[in-house]
């Protein structure tokens, strides 16, 4: 077996409920010599409170063995899937237990685990099994974003928005969906060339990136689309947004030279349309399709909801696209900021402000 070196070493959170604190700190300041940034969870309920705050992909070493903070056993499987329900961001398992039966291998890998290694092996083995699956995820990142503008691509998008949805749901939360379409995308690929649109995708994409928070699903539409899904906002923070991403968009400066030679700069604008899901309308949604539902196995059932979900989505994306029209149609945002607007700045949340209870 070898390793293959990650060019972006992940962030590990340990979670051990049964080891010793003086093992666990041997295992972390090892993975830290490694490379790795390396957190710490003693039981499954701060576990679950480190999980709800990450922001970046994350490996999981995780002891099957597991207790919550009263010392209560804790069904590892049930445990691995409210991890994966409960994060947008990639998480990669690797178990590290002293449990060693076949059973609890297979129950491992049949909840999504992507090794199981035993405690008492050898450190070298878990750093290739760990630099494996860190180039793993890195790939796995890579390809599902967009290769031109670094924002999320439409399909793995779809997966994203109806998981944190479903997230909105239960935390009663709105669910606020932006549509961006450049101004005069076409006139700018006529006079400077491809390349130099490609240019003003990417600016778009890093814009868009730069504003966003980890709890966001921003996403390549088409062409010269752009998708933005808001979670965890009020609809005034969701307006706010709407404004300054159109801002910070036409704030950015690009010079090109122009099919007749001349060096012009291209000012990158706009139109930006805005819609709005409350929690009451999804969760009447939510409703009727269980209601459909009634009789049918668990699996069918998630189905029917997952398929509510998606025409919500859906339905999302039409009306803000049908907005982004109005506003295009009506008043196109001028080359120049409106007076009074508030700094770009004023929209980025802080981490204080997101509700991160279930």
């Amino acid at each position: 077996m070898y390793s293959v070196i990650s060019e972006i070493k992940p962030n590990i959170l340990i979670i051990d409920t049964e080891d010793t604190i003086h093992s666990v700190e041997i295992i972390k300041k090892n993975l830290e010599f490694w490379g790795f940034r390396v957190d710490v969870a003693s039981s499954t309920n701060q576990a679950m409170e480190k999980i709800d705050a990450l922001t970046k992909p994350t490996i999981v070493l995780l002891e099957w063995n597991l207790h919550d903070h009263s010392k209560r056993k804790v069904g590892a499987e049930r445990f691995v899937a409210e991890i994966f329900e409960r994060t947008l961001q990639y998480i990669f398992i690797v178990v590290y237990s002293k449990i060693v039966s076949v059973k609890a291998q297979m129950s491992a890998a049949k909840a999504g685990v992507h090794h199981y290694l035993f405690k008492g092996s050898n450190l070298r083995l878990m750093r290739i099994h760990l630099e494996n699956t860190a180039f793993l995820l890195e790939q796995t990142v890579k390809k599902s974003l967009d290769s031109l503008t670094g924002v999320v691509n439409r399909l793995e998008a779809e997966t994203k928005v109806e998981k944190a949805m479903k997230l909105a749901l239960h935390r009663r939360t709105v669910t606020a969906c932006v549509f961006i379409d450049l101004n005069d995308f076409k006139l700018i690929n006529d006079t400077y060339g491809h390349l130099v649109g490609d240019t003003v995708l990417k600016i778009v994409g890093n814009a868009i990136n730069e504003l966003v928070d980890p709890v966001d699903v921003a996403s390549r539409y088409g062409g010269d689309e752009f998708v933005i899904f808001l979670f965890n906002l009020t609809e005034k923070q969701a307006r706010l947004f709407a404004q300054h991403i159109a801002e910070l968009i036409l704030s950015k400066e690009i010079y090109a030279v122009a099919n007749d030679g001349s060096v012009n700069e291209i000012k990158i604008s706009v139109s930006v349309g805005l819609a709005i899901l409350r929690p009451r309308r999804m969760k009447l949604e939510i409703a009727k399709a269980k209601a459909e539902a009634v009789g049918l196995d668990t699996a069918e059932e998630d189905k029917v909801v997952r398929t509510a979900l998606s025409n919500l989505r859906e339905e999302l994306i039409k009306w803000s696209d049908k907005a982004m029209y109005d506003y295009k149609n009506g008043r196109r945002l001028q080359n120049e900021r409106r007076e009074g607007s508030r700094p770009i700045s004023s929209v980025r949340r802080s981490k204080s402000r997101r509700d991160n209870s279930r």
